[in-house]
């Protein structure tokens, strides 16, 4: 009997769930939001490069905080929609518990805001594969689709809460102003405060389901009556809590980040200065498999070091044409070593498998927003990154002959001619 009832209750949560699902799915509102997202999806794709690793980032990004915006308003709307459709009454007779009818209610309308996260995503793909893009290139959207999820799980979390305590749907969209608010200031408040990067992620989750365990908490607290609440809510909200504290505080320790705490390594690093004739500043930072990658890893060989930020133009072409100065010279001794500057460390690992990069991309996490170039990380200052692509060449004993800088290296061929200079100097290796 108990075995019947609990595949009884089980099949009236499905139910439940199915029609929360559909409610939103067949509304024109959601199939118009999802065309017009498809849509801006196949613009994205509209980027220099033979890759789609620029384009997942500029998904992910949209999706970071365009649609973490679109999921506030979407689900300030869906936890007030009884009071707006006249339907409470009908929903409170249910004989389900509140905190059963606040959940199913969360979860039907956040999927359907990934429904419409995903339909950015698959015309972005689609834009690329059209574009020539490979199979195993658009793999770089997965994991950008993963990230601008759990982002929009926090605006989410944050929006239906405040709609739901408050019964009111603009209390709801001060979650969605949030991740405005933190971009408008990206400059002045310290990285922690972004849901944005991947390194943030997971205490944003462990935030949100603090959230959710609180509104399960307090939601329809006078339907309730002298019922207790849920066991999982208090004890749940508690672990949240107690595992979002020690995720940021591990971010603010380990991290480097100018507003509240600069790593000793980095310091170091940025201690360095690189010009003509001097040796090219090195680093350990990990590359797109997270191996720890340094300078002194290539010894012997005509370095071609590459510093670069992922929300610039013409990275897709620039990543290009260090492939092919790759494929072309690597068997004679030229290495290419990249540097992404983002503050987002999924950046790195989005653009090698995005544009199938056959070098090294390493991640410089010690990259913050600021408006000058040279204070954006320790490394940028050290190798005197004024503008943006940076390229270094080195001889084989890592002396710089010549750093390029700005659009002269998009072409390509002021690198090369350095690198022609390197080998006819030094030709042979070992």
């Amino acid at each position: 009997m108990s075995n019947q009832s609990q595949s009884a209750g089980f099949t009236t949560w499905l139910l439940l769930f199915k029609y929360e699902l559909l409610t939103g799915l067949r509304t024109a509102a959601w199939r118009g939001i999802a065309l017009a997202a498809l849509l801006y999806g196949l613009s994205l794709g509209h980027v220099d490069g033979t890759g789609c690793g620029v384009t997942a980032l500029d998904a992910g990004e949209t999706g970071c905080r365009l649609f973490a915006l679109v999921t506030a308003v979407w689900m300030s709307l869906a936890a007030v929609r009884d009071t707006a459709t006249r339907t409470r009454v009908i929903v409170q007779s249910r004989p389900q518990r509140s905190e059963t009818l606040a959940s199913l209610r969360f979860t039907g309308a956040f999927v359907q805001a990934l429904g419409l996260l995903a339909a950015l995503f698959v015309g972005a793909a689609l834009a690329r594969i059209i574009g020539g893009s490979g199979l195993l290139q658009v793999g770089a959207f997965v994991p950008q689709f993963i990230r601008a999820s759990g982002v929009c799980l926090f605006s989410a979390a944050l929006s239906f809460a405040l709609a739901s305590l408050s019964e009111s749907p603009i209390a709801g969209l001060l979650g969605g102003l949030y991740s405005l608010l933190v971009l408008a200031g990206k400059e002045y408040l310290a990285r922690l405060y972004d849901p944005a990067p991947v390194q943030n992620l997971s205490a944003y989750v462990a935030v949100s389901l603090f959230i959710l365990m609180l509104t399960m908490r307090f939601s329809a607290a006078r339907r309730r009556g002298s019922s207790p609440p849920p066991l999982l809510a208090v004890p749940g909200a508690l672990l949240s809590l107690a595992a979002a504290i020690l995720l940021f505080t591990n971010i603010a320790r380990s991290g480097h980040d100018p507003h509240i705490r600069l790593n000793p390594t980095l310091e170091l690093m940025a201690a360095q200065d690189t010009q003509a004739g001097a040796r090219a500043a090195g680093f350990l930072f990990p590359d797109q498999h997270g191996n720890p990658t340094s300078l002194a890893d290539y010894p012997g060989k005509v370095l071609v070091i590459a510093l670069l930020s992922p929300h610039d133009v013409d990275t897709g072409s620039m990543l290009t044409a260090l492939n092919a100065l790759q494929k072309k010279y690597g068997a004679r001794g030229v290495q290419v070593v990249g540097v992404c500057l983002s503050e987002d460390n999924s950046a790195a690992p989005a653009l090698a498998i995005g544009e199938g990069l056959v070098f090294p991309l390493v991640t410089d996490w010690g990259t913050s927003s600021v408006p000058e170039k040279l204070a954006m990380s320790p490394l940028a200052g050290a190798y005197r990154a004024t503008a943006l692509p940076s390229v270094a060449v080195t001889d084989r004993r890592r002396r710089i002959i010549d750093i390029v800088r700005g659009a002269s290296v998009t072409d390509g061929r002021s690198v090369t001619d350095l690198v022609e200079q390197a080998l006819k100097a030094e030709p042979n290796w070992q």
